[in-house]
């Protein structure tokens, strides 16, 4: 699978790694999944990790926007929740900063980064 996670509950964080050819599909498949796994506690920080994303898939503006409006309702938690993403290509950074666009709305503070050691610093982890 293109997009897969693991949730450090010390941390109360989820960790998110997208590798290969990713498209609308396997995030629209991923994002229904995660949105239903009970593991995954509420005002947890998130660190989405796309530096091995691959050309080949095709990602739409409007499954971006679909999957911001999917978590809308989980973002109206009373807890302050930070998402870093890390992306490295150009393909990559623009998808992100576009997400980040259509959730500017939410309360949830979402940055993108080049740099996975700068999105952990911000997160408060420890060096990669």
């Amino acid at each position: 699978m293109p997009v897969g996670h693991s949730f450090d509950t010390d941390a109360n964080l989820l960790i998110v790694v997208l590798r290969g050819p990713v498209g609308d599909e396997d995030l629209l498949k991923y994002a229904l999944h995660i949105t239903e796994d009970p593991s995954i506690s509420a005002g947890h920080n998130e660190l989405i990790d796309l530096r091995e994303v691959e050309t080949g898939g095709e990602v739409t503006s409007p499954v971006l926007r679909r999957i911001a409006s999917m978590f809308s309702e989980i973002d109206r938690t009373p807890e302050q929740t930070r998402v870093a993403m890390v992306a490295n290509s150009d393909v990559a950074y623009g998808l992100s900063r576009m997400y980040q666009a259509f959730r500017s709305e939410s309360p949830l503070d979402l940055r993108v980064f080049r740099e996975m050691s700068e999105a952990r610093s911000w997160l408060g982890l420890s060096p990669e």
